[in-house]
């Protein structure tokens, strides 16, 4: 989300890159298929998707948020697997030769700071924080210039959010549970024996889903306490804006059982929820 706009990849309509007013009173399509990967810098819209050219699938795009000047900013024959923006740059990762590069937001200064494989790339004040796939996704960090690269746990981390001195993620190693590390890989300590996953951490929260009661939307306090369900809908793409949690969920298509071959069985309503619970609103049905 940015501004009053949520930039989101349309499942119903091809993939399709849409942005919809946070009211849900306009919604428009920017009519081509998106990967994932959506941030937005300043007037620009950075995303990851496939290419006309298929050697050079899955590269690394953007757009201005009016629709125009669409660019593709990286040459990379391989897939990309995650990147993040941090200043004016793009720290990203390469599937087939296991790289983590770096780049100027408008393409130039291209990179390569490691041959580790990263995903769930979290850079903060120098530093890149990564689960590092070329070693069974084990908790790494690297400077951002490419220097003082350490493991920080063999923990199998996912959903990674780094938050002032601490890393919180989802760990694969323990089924899923939250967990919560130093900066430095010094301490660690696990959170809640939830199956954890879309975490988002914000001031002294982490919103996420719990897998281990049917996806539903929890919040728990930074120190483990505090362990509350906000609501009993499958969630999905939990995104914290101000007050306000904006998510996905599944609703059942009426229609689905008469029309099954031209419908599908569940359609994705995008809601909104205050953070305290409360106020559990609709924005809009994802499909046309």
């Amino acid at each position: 989300m940015h501004g009053d706009w949520i930039y989101c990849r349309n499942e119903y309509d091809g993939k399709a890159l849409y942005k919809i007013h946070k009211n849900g009173t306009e919604k428009h399509s920017f009519g081509f298929r998106i990967i994932g990967n959506i941030s937005v810098l300043n007037d620009w819209i950075y995303y990851r998707s496939d290419s006309d050219n298929k050697l050079a699938r899955h590269g690394i795009f953007r757009i201005r948020t009016d629709g125009t000047n669409n660019q593709r900013l990286d040459d990379n024959a391989s897939p990309i697997s995650d990147f993040d923006i941090a200043g004016n740059w793009i720290y990203f990762s390469v599937f087939r030769d296991d790289g983590l590069y770096k780049m100027k937001t408008d393409g130039t200064c291209k990179q390569k700071l490691s041959d580790n494989g990263a995903e769930c790339i979290n850079v903060v004040d120098d530093w890149i924080y990564y689960s590092n796939y070329s070693d069974d996704g084990k908790l790494y960090k690297l400077r951002t210039d490419g220097t003082s690269g350490q493991k920080l746990s063999d923990d199998d981390a996912r959903f990674i959010n780094v938050v002032d001195d601490w890393i919180y993620y989802s760990n694969d190693s323990d089924n899923g549970k939250l967990y919560m590390s130093r900066t430095d890989g010094i301490s660690r300590q696990k959170l809640s024996d939830d199956d954890t996953v879309c975490i988002n951490v914000v001031d002294v929260w982490i919103f996420y889903r719990n897998n281990s009661d049917d996806a539903k939307l929890y919040k728990l306090r930074t120190d483990g306490t505090g362990r509350q369900k906000l609501n009993d809908d499958k969630t999905d793409f939990i995104n914290v804006v101000d007050d306000w949690i904006y998510y996905l969920c599944e609703r059942p298509n009426t229609l689905y059982t008469k029309l099954s071959i031209y419908l599908a069985e569940y359609d994705p309503y995008l809601y909104r929820i205050r953070a305290d619970g409360t106020f559990r609103q609709i924005i809009i049905v994802i499909q046309l």
